[in-house]
């Protein structure tokens, strides 16, 4: 009699472990689905869609945006994207595709290094290895060397001669085609004195530069 009653015991205790086993494995496999509560404070802010050097004049194609939590926005992050559009990299910065824009990353006015002229007009220098061979006042034109051949920019104004470099006269949307050029590797730009100056000023003439920029992932 107590053999069964045992027995009884022990096969009730099976059971009992079975099911309380097997609830865990179900439990485990099947977790609750707990209701997350939406976070109600994001912020939309704007983020480089490239790419952008120091020097470079920031346009809306440069832009886009994410949405993040206001309280882990990092401290001098600027929100507006008005105070970014038509603004310079500073000299020295770099910011990365998909990086925040920081107040002292960018300056309403281009840097020290490219001087403001009168007219709209700005003074940007070209390092070249011997300045003997031009003067101030000469034109020159702009030659594309490298994985691009050819005319890039013809009937630029040399301003100053300086220790390895052409200060020339360029339109402040140049600035941004030269900086680009500057940094791209498989690109030089040569100057070549003008023989003919043309009225209309500065030129684009390579067609195939968007394309090859393009292909570098490099966004005008």
């Amino acid at each position: 009699m107590k053999d069964k009653i045992l027995l009884g015991a022990i096969g009730f205790l099976s059971i009992s472990l079975g099911i309380s086993i097997g609830f865990g494995v179900y439990k485990y496999k099947n977790p609750e689905i707990r209701e997350v509560e939406p976070l109600t404070n994001l912020v939309e802010i704007p983020v480089a869609s490239t790419n952008i050097g120091e020097e470079e004049k920031i346009s809306e194609e440069d832009i886009s945006y994410v949405s993040i939590p206001d309280d882990e926005i990092p401290d001098g992050v600027l929100k507006n994207v008005d105070e970014i559009i038509d603004k310079y990299v500073n000299k020295d910065n770099y910011i990365a595709t998909n990086s925040l824009f920081y107040e002292y990353q960018v300056s309403a006015e281009v840097s020290e290094k490219v001087e403001q002229l009168s007219g709209g007009m700005y003074l940007y220098p070209i390092r070249v290895s011997d300045t003997s061979f031009y003067n101030s006042g000469d034109y020159i034109n702009l030659e594309l060397v490298g994985e691009l051949n050819g005319t890039f920019m013809e009937g630029i104004k040399v301003i100053e001669v300086g220790d390895n470099y052409l200060y020339i006269e360029v339109l402040s949307d140049t600035i941004r085609y030269l900086s680009i050029i500057a940094r791209t590797d498989g690109l030089t730009l040569v100057p070549k004195l003008a023989e003919n100056v043309s009225d209309a000023g500065p030129m684009y003439a390579n067609e195939y530069f968007n394309t090859y920029l393009d292909s570098k992932g490099l966004n005008l």
